[in-house]
């Protein structure tokens, strides 16, 4: 069995591609399988990992093609093809840093974690940056453990790629990316965080996270972006179910839900809302819906902090300056 499974969707990144391949390159050979999923482009990637595979030994390396179905569906079947005994999902406009695999094999995977959950780089045009700062090792005896002392301090993330998962977990538990949507990471989270025992934060910073590419997203109006609602209904299924030790009710889980609407919809769509009438839909459907409305109010009552606190308060009594306070906070923190 392979120690770890690297699972690469692809989509039209023929750009970057290349960079993403060269920077696992040195994970081969060194008991390491990597899976590209093809997910029906349409640009030069497919003849980029033909070339790759080419080069490599079939064994350490598994082609997937299959008609464009979305982010959620390349994973998934990179899932079911998989056999190392942990998971590393790497975005193809992203690329690693050198000699990740010695130290991953020399240190991180020999402690049997069913999560390591790492940093990552930033990389914007000109500059970048290292999150979270000042990351600590730490240990968890449970994936809620971990969340519930890191959402309070502002470092738990969402996204699947800087983070190592024991695919054990993963099967066991049926755990899927939910096909058809975007934001796949945050419910795949979800149900990762609530099922898992040993969980670590190891100070390494071995993802850079591509942002060169985001501008253009920030200003196109998609109702797609609404799928963040069918989420935070999901989400409350599924804490309903039983399946988790978080509550309808609790701080950490309102304050998770209120982080999710704020980044996804509300950050982008309230300074979108003034000029796009149907940027102002999506915006007020995010602001007037029930789970986020109850989201708003339990922090408004929680320790969560001054700034989410006044937030919560003038969402609930001054909505049209809570707009105005969101668009400076954003632009001065795009100046920092």
């Amino acid at each position: 069995m392979p120690k770890i499974s690297l699972i690469l969707p692809v989509y039209n990144v023929a750009s970057y591609l290349k960079r993403c391949l060269l920077s696992i390159e040195g994970f081969l050979g060194k008991d390491c399988q990597v899976i590209l999923v093809n997910d029906g482009s349409t640009d030069n990637s497919p003849y980029l990992m033909h070339e790759f595979v080419s080069q490599h030994s079939t064994k350490d390396v598994i082609y997937i093609e299959q008609k464009n179905s979305g982010l959620s569906a390349a994973r998934n079947a990179g899932i079911r093809k998989a056999t190392g005994e942990y998971i590393w999902f790497i975005d193809t406009d992203d690329w690693l840093e050198d000699g990740a695999i010695d130290i991953l094999n020399s240190k991180v995977l020999e402690m049997n974690a069913d999560l390591i959950i790492m940093g990552r780089i930033e990389r914007y045009p000109g500059k970048s940056r290292m999150i979270p700062k000042n990351m600590q090792y730490e240990e968890f005896g449970s994936g809620i453990q971990y969340f519930e002392k890191s959402i309070f301090e502002g470092k738990y993330r969402t996204q699947v790629w800087d983070k190592i998962i024991k695919r054990s977990i993963i099967v066991q538990n049926h755990l899927k990316f939910d096909e058809g949507l975007l934001y796949e990471d945050m419910l795949f989270m979800l149900r990762l965080i609530s099922v898992a025992k040993l969980t670590i934060t190891y100070p390494l910073y071995f993802y850079n996270y591509n942002q060169s590419n985001t501008g253009s997203i920030s200003k196109t109006v998609r109702k797609k972006d609404l799928d963040i609602l069918a989420f935070i209904e999901m989400s409350d299924k599924f804490v309903s179910s039983g399946l988790s030790a978080l509550s309808l009710l609790s701080e950490s889980y309102n304050l998770l839900l209120f982080n999710w609407v704020s980044t996804c919809l509300l950050n982008k769509y309230a300074q979108l809302s003034y000029t796009n009438n149907e940027a102002k839909e999506i915006y007020d459907k995010a602001i007037a819906h029930p789970i986020f409305k109850r989201a708003v109010k339990i922090c408004l009552a929680a320790d969560v902090g001054i700034r989410r606190r006044v937030f919560a308060w003038l969402i609930m009594h001054i909505p049209s300056l809570y707009k105005k306070v969101l668009i400076m906070a954003i632009k001065i923190k795009n100046l920092l």
